[in-house]
């Protein structure tokens, strides 16, 4: 929470005793503009928004300084703020409330040897992150606004899956499958995205594996690549297990205890290995 910005959006004064017609349109273009911001991770969660002192103002955490700097706004934001804007007679005023840490302000993709897609645990904030999981604001990738949405509604959907899986025993195994199997709907979905990633920055890109139980005596560390059963172990890097081939990176199980562990350990492994 440290790394957020807490921001002060002013957009104009709010006249109570204008048109139904002018409200309306005024209310529109002032969510629409909102509701669009953390789909480019332009602001982290929702804003909090309404009247005060007589004006349309909204209150929202930042991912760095420059999040709303024009040059960093869609198509789809400029035009929205371009209409609200416009109505209002008065253009958007940012006042900076705190400015957090400053950790992602230095973070720089191009500087990164490569790339990861890491949905859970982003907090709202973007899955592409770089060697040290720190988050990468999307809008800073040269991707378009259609796809910087992707990444938003593939992080939400894994936020979700992580916590059925978490509260919900009914459901467990079946979200755990969808977060762990390299090959499920999800992570299919995720190595689509990482490869448009790549694509676009030229930076090779993995998808992150959930992983929480782990099999038993020495197979864990020695658990090959579930796609590829080629070697995953590596040392000396944030993640303990990277396929470069297939772009998959994880870490080792931390759980062995519990009734269903060693059957969830298995659990998107490697099938054709002895054992696993």
């Amino acid at each position: 929470m440290e790394s957020h910005i807490l921001a002060q959006l002013t957009f104009g004064p709010w006249h109570e005793d204008a048109a139904e017609e002018w409200k309306e349109k005024v209310e529109e273009a002032f969510e629409s503009f909102l509701y669009i911001l953390p789909k480019c991770s332009q602001i982290i969660g929702e804003a909090v928004h309404g009247v005060s002192d007589g004006k349309l103002q909204a209150y929202v955490r930042l991912p760095r300084l420059d999040a709303l700097d024009a040059h960093h706004l869609s198509r789809y934001e400029r035009s929205r703020l371009t209409v609200l804007e416009t109505l209002l007679g008065c253009p958007m005023e940012i006042r900076i409330l705190s400015h957090g840490d400053g950790v992602l302000d230095q973070v720089d993709w191009r500087q990164a040897e490569w790339l990861v897609l890491y949905g859970a645990g982003t907090d709202g904030m973007a899955p592409v992150r770089d060697l040290n999981k720190r988050c990468i604001p999307s809008y800073l990738l040269p991707i378009d606004a259609d796809n910087m949405e992707r990444l938003c509604f593939w992080a939400r959907d894994e936020e979700r899956h992580c916590r059925i899986w978490f509260s919900s025993r009914s459901l467990e195994k079946e979200t755990f499958v969808a977060l762990a199997d390299p090959k499920s709907d999800l992570n299919t979905w995720a190595r689509e995205l990482a490869l448009m990633v790549e694509k676009a920055t030229g930076k090779p890109t993995y998808t992150h594996l959930f992983r929480h139980y782990a099999l038993p005596d020495d197979d864990e560390l020695t658990r090959p690549c579930p796609l590829c059963g080629g070697d995953w172990k590596v040392g000396g890097e944030a993640f303990e297990f990277r396929c470069e081939p297939c772009r998959l990176t994880s870490y080792a199980g931390c759980d062995t205890g519990g009734k269903n562990a060693e059957e969830f350990a298995r659990i998107g492994t490697w099938p054709g290995r002895k054992g696993q």
